[in-house]
């Protein structure tokens, strides 16, 4: 009988994995076999811009060609499948064989943005521990969060600098090889919430009440399930802040209902003497929440705050 460790990746039943995107489209993500070598060759060549994706897919046809073959047949390799046709593609560029390489993740332009990167950079990883590798050294640009807040999530860290490209790199524990397939850990939830959103009064008969959170917050207590998520402070969000989105003319406006009782700003929008400060409360708190999203402290959060963003202009 064949060792395990020596089947080539694509006989591992354990090395392929489905993806539906939201449009319910499926595909497949495996290591590469040789009869798909011409599709990732086509995909390489409609693949636009060129040399944008780490230095690939190189201008010229002939060049492009004989890089694509040697990384295909020399390196470890993953690509993504829909309807039999490649339209991503993943590799361990070595740079110290079987010990060290770099992350290659190629995706065509008309294919980003579904996950298709995600579920291939996760397989490489299981068969980079599979194989014994070390490290994984990737470049990213520094303006890229999506793709930064993916690879944090699967344990890279920023090395030193703070250029436009930002270089990461992932020391692997090859015991756990297969803990993504066999036991996912929970979503890590951050959320916001704060007694002091209930102090936007907006009269007896608005729908648009304090009672709302103060219905959601005691559920939360009732159920112990503050334990189970990551409390994310509030806090005001800063002039300038606030300024990115709005006029200096509406911020005054709001600004003026401090301290008054009870005004309308229109037929639906109430204020009352706290309403100002709450609403730079929620925006802040808002933008405190994105941020840990997109630094990967988080992997998502609820922002359970007053008043409602669809009353701002």
């Amino acid at each position: 009988m064949t060792d395990p460790v020596e089947q080539t990746d694509a006989k591992n039943p354990a090395f392929k994995r489905s993806h539906v995107d939201k449009n319910g489209l499926t595909y497949t993500i495996c290591p590469v076999e040789e009869k798909y070598f011409d599709s990732v060759l086509r995909m390489y060549d409609l693949f636009e811009p060129k040399e944008s994706a780490q230095g690939l897919p190189p201008k010229d046809p002939v060049r492009r060609e004989k890089l694509i073959l040697n990384i295909l047949n020399d390196l470890v390799n993953v690509i993504a499948l829909q309807n039999e046709n490649v339209v991503g593609h993943c590799a361990l560029l070595d740079i110290q064989p079987g010990i060290f390489a770099e992350l290659l993740i190629v995706v065509h332009q008309d294919w980003q943005g579904i996950g298709i990167g995600n579920v291939m950079t996760s397989l490489l990883l299981d068969i980079a521990r599979f194989k014994k590798y070390k490290k994984i050294w990737l470049s990213v640009e520094a303006s890229n969060l999506r793709a930064i807040h993916i690879y944090k999530k699967y344990g890279f860290k920023f090395k030193e600098g703070l250029d436009f490209e930002r270089e990461m790199e992932l020391l692997l524990n090859n015991d756990d090889f297969g803990s993504d397939v066999l036991e996912r850990p929970l979503r890590n939830t951050g959320i916001v919430r704060d007694p002091f959103f209930l102090e936007h009064k907006t009269g007896i008969h608005h729908p648009e009440c304090p009672q709302r959170l103060e219905t959601i917050y005691t559920m939360i207590d009732r159920n112990n399930l503050i334990n189970k998520l990551s409390p994310i402070p509030a806090r005001l969000a800063t002039l300038e802040e606030v300024e990115l989105c709005h006029s200096p003319d509406y911020i005054d406006r709001v600004m003026d209902t401090a301290g008054e009782e009870l005004r309308y700003l229109d037929p639906d929008t109430v204020t009352s003497e706290d309403s100002c400060k709450v609403a730079f409360l929620a925006a802040g708190s808002c933008i405190e929440a994105v941020k840990r999203v997109v630094n990967a402290d988080i992997d998502n959060a609820f922002a359970l705050i007053r008043p409602p963003g669809h009353h701002a202009e």
